[in-house]
């Protein structure tokens, strides 16, 4: 297993490799990794497993994930810097309350959207120097991953105009209905 006996460089890429290749997909094995890698004495690992929670869950609202980062976010109350972590994690799980998820595809992962994986990458990548970037001054990459994002639902409605709604300027037909302004004769 890489994350027992590698580097400390390769293990602490472990999560975020896991995290794009899950992401919006949350599995249960997955989820019980990464949950262990976030108790972990390692600093910079422990941050990186818990955005890692966030990624596999965007969008998702799933209630494991909820509950894992909100006792990560108890056991980690004194440190701010993770914290600030556990609170973007939970930002990402419940991201625009459950109607935006991240995507790199399009067509049921059939084609891939470059743009978005991109702004993916640049996430991932300037997580790789949490200290620096995402404490520092530069937190703001945060903003690329808005390339990825996509509802998962949409809504459309479609105004139906008939002959004599269109005539009359103040009568509209909405599929069927019509709705009448009164004209004000006061004026």
């Amino acid at each position: 297993y890489m994350g027992q006996y590698c580097e400390i460089n390769l293990k602490r890429a472990v999560p975020l490799a896991l995290a794009v290749l899950n992401i919006s997909n949350p599995q249960i094995a997955i989820m019980d990794i990464l949950s262990k890698l976030s108790h972990d004495t390692d600093a910079e690992l422990s941050q990186r497993a818990i955005i890692a929670l966030g990624l596999i869950g965007s969008g998702t609202n799933n209630s494991r994930i909820a509950g894992m980062l909100r006792q990560l976010a108890v056991y980690y109350n004194k440190e701010p810097n993770h914290l600030f972590v556990v609170r973007i994690a939970q930002g990402l799980l419940h991201m625009g309350k459950g109607l935006i998820s991240i995507q790199p595809y399009y067509s049921d992962r059939f084609l891939l959207h470059k743009v978005g994986m991109a702004g993916i990458i640049t996430l991932l990548h300037s997580c790789l120097d949490m200290a620096n970037i995402m404490h520092g001054k530069y937190h703001w990459t945060l903003y690329y991953l808005g390339l990825a994002m996509y509802p998962r639902m949409l809504f459309t409605l479609c105004l139906l105009y008939t002959s004599d709604a269109a005539d009359d300027l103040l009568c509209v037909d909405l599929g069927g209905r019509r709705i009448i302004k009164k004209k004000n004769y006061n004026q």
